[in-house]
């Protein structure tokens, strides 16, 4: 028979659907036994029940929901047990440890290998687009490195040229760090030029950062040079923002590159002569807060020259001082006799104590010059010796009326003197070794420094 619940054929005996579980009655059975026995093709299908399909249902869902867990568990399994590649910039991550010690010692590994790798990454990716990127510390991760990076990178900070500029002005300070020589030069003529129309006039053309403030200036002689380098024209000072006239309209002599600068620690000074027939005045300018000065010292002789940077100096007294005649009582014959200076802050002369011909005989060599002078018929008239080691001797000859002035200068070394060369004719004429005229103690006293002996 078949359950008239669930349509399932079964046993006939059954008083209770062993299928659906509903219980049956005779006459419900009858009933649903006879009309099937009457029309077979009445009978419900095993798939169209509507009991049986729900069972089926359920059952497909539950088969259908395992088998999906084990696909995912199986996926899991092999996403945890492959592992990408890392990037370029992440290093590879250290295999866990099961001792904790050695977890430790593993991480402080790690870390110490993720600053190598930060270190060379950044040092090569930095050097090619120019900028400094510190290193972040162990702590730091590479994303968080990267990112540091391109912070810098964008807001330009920690660059080559500033770290260089920080590590100056820790150094210095109290000295801002002067810009570069060359770009600024190009600067200051540009403005010269902007102000005088042109660049083919420029004599000499003299940059430093002459006050060290960190920022260059220039002095411009502008004119044509004659033949024997002697120009009508001016005298400029020159910033970045401007080009004033010092000296206007003026016969100027262009010294030679080496002589037209004072060098010393703490400034500069630009040197330039005022040209007269015979010498030529020195003119000193200093640079002060950006604009220029002309020095006490300026104007005190002729042809001001320094050996080297920050050396001793020479100036030369011109002056008509050869003879004198006493019919006339007038001086004469021109003479140009070198004083010595030196920079203590300021500019300081080397000032001579008198001393004797016995003082002078006690040094080796002394004795040679000395009857160079007197067998030739000159008086030794004064000495004076200068802290530098020189030594002036004073000599003259002649008579009443008339009296001729000569000097020889001796270079000091320890306890020997030797003479100082002037010209190349040598032998034993003193006068060889004379600029003529006479020495005096010193040529500004009031700069003037002395030796306490000799």
């Amino acid at each position: 028979m078949y359950c008239p619940y669930c349509g399932s054929e079964i046993p006939d005996h059954l008083t209770v659907c062993n299928v659906c579980g509903n219980k049956l009655d005779s006459n419900t059975v009858k009933g649903k036994s006879e009309k099937t026995s009457e029309k077979t093709s009445d009978k419900p299908s095993k798939g169209r029940s509507p009991q049986k399909h729900e069972t089926r249902l359920r059952s497909v869902i539950l088969a259908a929901g395992i088998a999906i867990g084990l696909i995912a568990g199986i996926g899991i399994s092999l996403l945890r047990n492959t592992k990408p590649d890392p990037p370029p910039d992440v290093p590879p991550e250290i295999p866990a440890q099961s001792n904790t010690s050695e977890q430790a010692s593993a991480a402080d590994s790690g870390s110490e290998q993720d600053t190598a790798q930060n270190t060379e990454h950044g040092s090569a990716q930095n050097t090619a687009s120019g900028t400094t990127v510190q290193v972040p510390d162990s702590g730091t991760t590479a994303s968080d490195s990267q990112k540091e990076a391109s912070d810098s990178a964008s807001s330009g900070i920690q660059t080559g040229e500033s770290s260089a500029q920080s590590s100056t002005s820790d150094s210095t300070s109290s000295k801002p760090a002067a810009k570069d020589a060359a770009a600024s030069e190009k600067l200051l003529r540009e403005q010269l030029v902007k102000t005088i129309g042109s660049d083919s006039n420029i004599a000499d053309f003299c940059v430093s950062d002459y006050d060290r403030d960190g920022t260059f200036e220039a002095f411009a002689l502008v004119g044509k040079p004659d033949e024997y380098d002697v120009f009508f024209g001016s005298l400029y000072f020159v910033t970045e923002d401007s080009a004033e006239t010092v000296i206007s309209e003026s016969p100027f002599y262009a010294y030679s590159e080496q002589n037209h600068m004072l060098r010393f620690d703490e400034c500069d000074f630009y040197l330039v002569g005022e040209y007269y027939t015979t010498a030529d005045l020195s003119y000193v300018f200093g640079v002060r807060s950006g604009n220029y000065y002309e020095h006490d010292f300026s104007r005190k002789g002729t042809s001001l020259r320094q050996e080297e940077p920050g050396g001793d100096m020479t100036i030369i007294l011109s002056e008509y001082d050869a003879a004198y005649d006493k019919s006339t009582d007038m001086y004469m014959g021109h003479t140009w006799k070198p004083y010595y200076l030196y920079w203590d802050g300021g500019f300081r002369e080397y000032g001579g104590i008198e001393i004797s011909v016995d003082d002078l005989l006690k040094c080796s060599g002394a004795q040679k010059y000395v009857d160079m002078i007197t067998n030739n018929g000159f008086r030794i008239d004064s000495i004076y010796y200068r802290a530098n080691g020189i030594i002036n001797i004073n000599y003259s000859s002649g008579d009443s009326s008339l009296t001729q002035y000569d000097n020889m200068t001796l270079i000091r070394n320890g306890s020997s003197v030797t003479v100082k060369q002037i010209s190349s004719q040598g032998g034993d004429d003193p006068a060889a070794y004379s600029y003529g005229g006479i020495y005096n103690s010193a040529l500004y006293s009031d700069i003037a420094t002395y030796p306490g002996s000799f």
